[in-house]
């Protein structure tokens, strides 16, 4: 189902919240979801108290050992209150929360590069591009919710959250090309077919994407009868939101200076590079078939995308950082589902850890190879990982995560350390 599907439709569930009758949603089911917001206010009192590096800290060790330690989160919305969650407006405000903190951290960053206050050093200047990517590509999972909604007005704030990372174009690559081939190397350039790496797979401030999305939209024109080439160009999408960042980006240099401008261009590919590992970490190997493949001559027919064709975890932290993106397969069949009322589903195919743990796996190749093909070959054969299987996977993760969060967390406590300002 691609993104001009019909409104989602409930599906049975696998576990859901105690309730006798349809209820409504509390604050009690809305609160975990400002966990953005709140990690954006704590993000901005490292910075303003000399402590950003710390965010990294936070995000790489912190949030995945949250990951391991919490219990899974399988909850569903009762299927009877369904309705009521959906349309509850309190949902939108810890995605408008932290869509304007975002750009408030962000503005407030730029004018203290361009005013000397922020990155005087060679050293602040790449911790602040760092952490401030690691923060700002977690937080893009709000455009990514809102660029899915049909309000006009949530749609365009999803769209300049992109822009942010000279990435306007990935909505639109996002819903119209990504949605309705993933899984289809020959038509979803941004999936990752089984044996190809991530460091094969991240692209520089994402040109083959852009080009892709690019010649998608205008194919679309041609198809609405647009024949002269510069009534295209300008009524192009991806053309006008790249205008509009170059033009962001000569005023960032005219108004700001060249250090602000650097750091744009610097977190603009950091970002883009975790947001690539987050949709590596999705799709990984889940190939759709060609149904007719014992026609050569005959046009490709692929199979329908199913909820094999992503995968999910129930990582609670993770969950609500995220806005329960990683409950993907349902997103991916209901591109109009609001997050509040996405499925956790059995039979889907389950990462073994959150996706903040999978970005430190993805980025080690030799592990991820040897954490997910075993999964995939299992999937092939319609089947799972034997007992073993299960627990040597489980040891060899923690051995890998544990060789990172100890040395860094000495790292940070001996080393980086606590600053505490004088007021």
């Amino acid at each position: 189902m691609g993104a001009d599907g019909p409104e989602p439709i409930r599906q049975n569930i696998t576990q859901v919240k105690e309730s006798k009758d349809a209820q409504g949603a509390s604050w009690a089911d809305i609160a975990p979801f400002f966990a953005s917001t709140f990690s954006i206010i704590g993000s901005f009192i490292l910075l303003i108290t000399g402590n950003i590096s710390w965010v990294l800290w936070f995000g790489l060790v912190i949030v995945p050992i949250q990951d391991r330690l919490l219990a899974e989160d399988k909850k569903n919305v009762n299927a009877a209150s369904v309705k009521s969650f959906e349309k509850d407006w309190r949902f939108i405000i810890p995605l408008l929360t932290g869509t304007f903190l975002d750009f408030a951290l962000l503005i407030y960053i730029l004018i203290g590069l361009g005013n000397g206050t922020l990155g005087a050093s060679i050293g602040d200047f790449t911790i602040l591009v760092i952490s401030n990517s690691f923060l700002a590509t977690s937080v893009s999972c709000i455009g990514h919710e809102l660029y899915h909604r049909r309000n006009k007005f949530f749609k365009f704030l999803g769209i300049i959250s992109h822009m942010k990372f000279l990435c306007g174009y990935i909505p639109i690559f996002h819903i119209e090309i990504h949605h309705k081939y993933t899984g289809i190397v020959e038509r979803d350039h941004g999936y990752p077919p089984r044996g190809k790496s991530i460091y094969e797979t991240v692209e520089f401030l994402g040109f083959k994407s852009f080009m892709d999305t690019y010649y998608h939209e205008e194919n679309k024109l041609k198809k609405r009868g647009l024949t002269n080439q510069i009534d295209r160009l300008i009524a192009n999408r991806v053309v006008i939101y790249r205008a509009i960042e170059l033009l962001y980006l000569v005023a960032l240099y005219i108004f700001l200076g060249w250090k602000p401008l650097i750091f744009q261009l610097l977190f603009a590919q950091l970002s883009l590079m975790i947001l690539t590992t987050t949709n590596y970490a999705e799709h990984y190997g889940l190939v759709r078939k060609v149904i007719n493949a014992d026609k050569p001559n005959e046009k490709k027919i692929y199979e329908p995308q199913t909820r094999q064709h992503s995968w999910d975890t129930n990582a609670a932290q993770s969950n609500k950082l995220l806005f329960n993106l990683q409950r993907h397969s349902d997103h991916h069949l209901f591109v109009y589902k609001p997050y509040q009322i996405l499925d956790s589903v059995e039979n889907s195919p389950q990462l073994p850890f959150g996706y903040t743990a999978a970005f430190l796996c993805a980025w080690c190749w030799p592990l991820w190879k040897a954490v997910m093909h075993p999964m995939l070959d299992a999937m092939e054969k319609g089947e799972k990982l034997t007992e073993k299987q299960a627990k040597d996977q489980k040891s060899l993760i923690d051995k890998y995560l544990l060789s990172i969060w100890v040395p860094v967390t000495i790292y940070y406590v001996l080393a980086v350390r606590i600053n505490i300002p004088s007021f």
